[in-house]
């Protein structure tokens, strides 16, 4: 003979479990067992800290949350009808989730507007620098680069107008590429040049640049800079 309630063995003519307590006479362990039945504390905890990992700890109570709800559904599960609050375990575990998930997603914002706003100062720096760098290149060769390829290294020899080690081939590929965050594109004009700095793809930068022989760094923030926009 075994537990209607525990399914533990029990010896012939005992009426009272010795593994569970409860009585063995028919229909008695559900019904023994409905009654007794308690909430378990960890379905209590996780519902309390899923609520509030929602608003203000996040995931501080989070994390913990999850860890407690799936805790108590184990135990529920194991308890043969002893403990209760499953619906309140699987609340705080689906609370505890979007908690973490929310951190998570704000994590992920942040990152990237910290990573626009340094490929944008970065941008804007290398803006300035090929300014300088192409009016050396005219004060050397008395004309505007016909490109910036012009103004890499000089292939073991030395410099020239072909070739007049004013970057380092690093920073070329780069430039064409966007691996930094930005493209840059360079057109000699018949009166100077236009060089431009363009976001390479969808938040990976914040302004777009124009430079020209005048010197005047200018920007747009929705689309490509000319020589009419806003001067920085």
């Amino acid at each position: 003979m075994v537990c209607p309630n525990c399914g533990a063995p029990m010896a012939g003519g005992v009426d009272v479990c010795p593994a569970c307590g409860m009585s063995a006479g028919p229909n008695t362990g559900a019904q023994e067992a409905r009654t007794t039945a308690q909430s378990d504390g960890y379905a209590i905890g996780s519902l309390v800290l899923g609520v509030l990992a929602l608003y203000p700890f996040l995931v501080v109570t989070g994390i913990p949350a999850v860890i407690m709800g799936h805790f108590s559904r184990i135990r529920i599960s194991r308890s043969h009808g002893r403990l209760r609050g499953r619906g309140m375990a699987l609340a705080g575990l689906l609370m505890g989730y979007i908690s973490i998930a929310l951190v998570a997603g704000i994590g992920v914002r942040n990152m990237m507007h910290t990573r626009e706003a340094g490929n944008d100062s970065a941008a804007e720096a290398n803006m300035r620098k090929l300014s300088t760098l192409i009016a050396t290149y005219r004060l050397t060769y008395e004309v505007y680069p016909p490109s910036l390829a012009v103004m890499g290294p000089a292939a073991g020899g030395s410099p020239g107008a072909d070739a007049a080690n004013l970057l380092r081939a690093e920073e070329l590929s780069d430039m064409a590429s966007g691996k930094r965050g930005y493209v840059y594109t360079y057109q000699r004009t018949h009166d100077g040049y236009a060089l431009r700095a363009d976001p390479a793809s969808f938040r990976s930068g914040v302004r777009h640049f124009y430079i020209d022989q005048t010197g005047s760094l200018r920007f747009e923030k929705k689309q490509p800079a000319g020589p009419n926009s806003d001067t920085l």
